[in-house]
């Protein structure tokens, strides 16, 4: 919801912004160039921020097979560290301590890799080599 108004308020931003630019080059020129120099880059880098934006919009992906590898590290884990949790062993605890910190460390990149893929090979050339 945070992100919407503020795409919103940028998109409204460069609105406004263009149009004072158009009214300003209305105007003399020369009284307000270096004013309009300014807004232009300004303008420009709005633009830039809202292609960015709906960029990363379209191209919003998601590894579902990094969320499934998660789920099956703790439906093979979350058995065996309960087993390891009975005998009370300092063996046992130890075992406990490493594969429960392994699991966390797999669990985490999974997740990561599910919300931040990895960008998709750039497509080989489609042109016929000759």
């Amino acid at each position: 919801m945070i992100q919407n108004r503020r795409d919103a308020r940028l998109a409204a931003d460069l609105e406004r912004n263009r149009t004072l630019l158009g009214e300003l080059r209305g105007d003399d020129r020369n009284a307000w160039e270096h004013e309009i120099a300014q807004l232009e880059v300004l303008v420009r880098r709005q633009v830039a921020a809202v292609t960015a934006r709906q960029t990363k919009y379209v191209e919003h992906r998601r590894n579902w097979a990094s969320l499934g590898a998660v789920v099956l590290i703790v439906i093979l884990a979350f058995p065996l560290l309960w087993l390891l949790t009975l005998p009370g062993a300092w063996w046992s605890w130890s075992l406990f301590a490493a594969l429960l910190t392994m699991s966390l460390i797999m669990c985490g990149l999974g997740f990561y890799q599910t919300f931040n893929p990895d960008e998709p090979p750039a497509p080989e050339g489609g042109g016929v080599s000759g």
